[in-house]
């Protein structure tokens, strides 16, 4: 309520949505000069790639960067203790890599299973500790807060995820 989007005043079908090209003099009714900008007013594709570009690593940083991910794998596949909801869970990795396992350790609450393939953002949280983990809209989950013993391990954990949600197919 009370924002107003790019869009004339006319049927969805007249014009393709969030097109002010198409009825300039409509849309310019709803919008501000800002929000009607044209495209020549964005930067090229080239110098957003140019500025975007992730540096190359070396063969050593990936080897250390591995050399990471296979540690922190090692431990997921144990088992590590983290909190959620202020209780101790016990976080662990399917043997196929693909699946999160959150085990309650004060009851006996069943299991719950988050596949990778489901997990759009790994990002850090509100704490040097936390890691916060958002779903696909199929999942109708709320994000995982996750907090971890130390901002080491968090910052293996999210690279680890990172590796293995770009690995699958």
């Amino acid at each position: 309520m009370g924002q107003t989007s790019c869009r004339p005043e006319v049927p969805e079908a007249a014009f393709p949505p969030m097109d002010c090209r198409t009825g300039p003099a409509l849309c310019r009714q709803n919008c501000s000069e800002r929000d009607a900008r044209d495209l020549r007013d964005l930067p090229s594709r080239e110098v957003l790639k140019a500025v975007h570009a992730p540096p190359e690593q070396s063969k050593k940083q990936l080897q250390q960067a591995q050399r990471v991910v296979d540690r922190t794998l090692q431990s997921l596949g144990i088992g590590l203790e983290v909190q959620l909801s202020g209780e101790s869970q016990h976080l662990r990795i399917s043997e196929d890599l693909k699946t999160l396992e959150i085990i309650s350790l004060d009851d006996g609450l069943p299991k719950r299973r988050l596949p990778l393939s489901q997990v759009v953002d790994v990002s850090f949280g509100s704490s040097s500790k936390s890691l916060l983990l958002r779903f696909s809209d199929a999942m109708c989950r709320e994000p995982l807060d996750l907090h971890f013993s130390d901002e080491e391990r968090r910052l293996e954990i999210a690279l680890t995820l990172k590796v293995l949600r770009a690995r699958l197919p």
